[in-house]
């Protein structure tokens, strides 16, 4: 990728940024050799200075600090993860750099803007692609950072999914999910889903019952907590028994079936996996 001086605001903005909170050393490289045997002399290694990352995209890295830097120059990063021991070294040129804070009082603070080259070892303009799921441009610079950092906090990611159990005459309605759904097809459920994000448990409940199958219904009272290990994060499963308030069961486009199983009939279904040993715990309850 070739970058020319001056960048307008369109071509920094050519890639998807991703906003960090990440720790970054930097130094501005004496010249070195490519081969080092040894010296008499001991060779002072180059001064570090301290900033912090603002985002990243597929092929580079925006931070600040009150270093200012020399346009075109070369730059070594060490990039520091949150809560880990983990270094990860880049090698890049940077490509602007202009003052972001101007008050007297305060020491400046320059934004730098770095075309990344390599990151642990690594020439990330060979590994970048287009990525067709999620319709981003991905490299093995988002890779090392943002994927590396999402295993390291994978359980502060976690989704929380709610399913209720509704219980009329001794049967239990339950929804097999429907083509249009990308997991667990044709698997039957309890109605539910996952919880927006400030949505309390409760209201998630409701809302999702009334999406799901028309009904208005009321919680009642917890039956089981359990939480499912995943490389994407982890998804927190709340079960609840409810009650049915008004309306009658119909179906949405996530579902195509609904029906009122006994606990022996429920033996004989295709559950979802994650429910499992819900229905177990209800049959041997019953």
């Amino acid at each position: 990728m070739t970058m020319t001086m001056p960048v307008t605001s369109e071509e920094q903005r050519k890639y998807l940024r991703f906003d960090t909170d990440v720790k970054i050393h930097f130094h501005v490289p004496y010249e070195f050799r490519t081969e080092v045997d040894f010296s008499l002399k001991q060779v002072p290694l180059a001064e570090k200075y301290i900033g912090f990352s603002k985002n990243i995209s597929a092929y580079g890295l925006c931070f600040e600090a009150n270093k200012e830097v020399h346009i075109g120059g070369q730059l070594w990063l060490e990039l520091h993860l949150p809560e880990s021991k983990d270094i990860i070294y880049m090698q890049g040129i940077a490509r602007w750099c202009q003052l972001s804070v101007l008050a007297p009082e305060r020491p400046k603070m320059y934004l730098i803007g770095v075309e990344v080259l390599v990151v642990d070892g690594v020439n990330v303009e060979q590994t970048t692609y287009f990525d067709q799921k999620y319709g981003i441009v991905w490299s093995e610079l988002l890779e090392r950072v943002l994927g590396s950092y999402a295993q390291l906090h994978k359980k502060n990611f976690a989704v929380t999914v709610l399913r209720g159990i509704l219980k009329e005459n001794g049967r239990y309605l339950m929804v097999r999910r429907s083509a249009n759904c990308t997991t667990f097809t044709n698997k039957w459920e309890f109605p539910g889903g996952k919880v927006i994000a400030g949505e309390h448990t409760s209201a998630a409940l409701k809302r999702e019952f009334q999406e799901e199958v028309a009904l208005e219904i009321a919680p009642l009272k917890r039956f089981m907590d359990f939480t499912l290990e995943r490389a994407e994060g982890n998804v927190e499963y709340k079960i609840f028994f409810v009650q049915r308030v008004s309306g009658e069961p119909a179906l949405s486009e996530e579902h195509d079936k609904l029906g009122w199983f006994s606990p022996e009939e429920m033996r004989e279904l295709d559950i979802s996996p994650p429910l499992l040993d819900v229905v177990s715990r209800l049959i041997n309850e019953s």
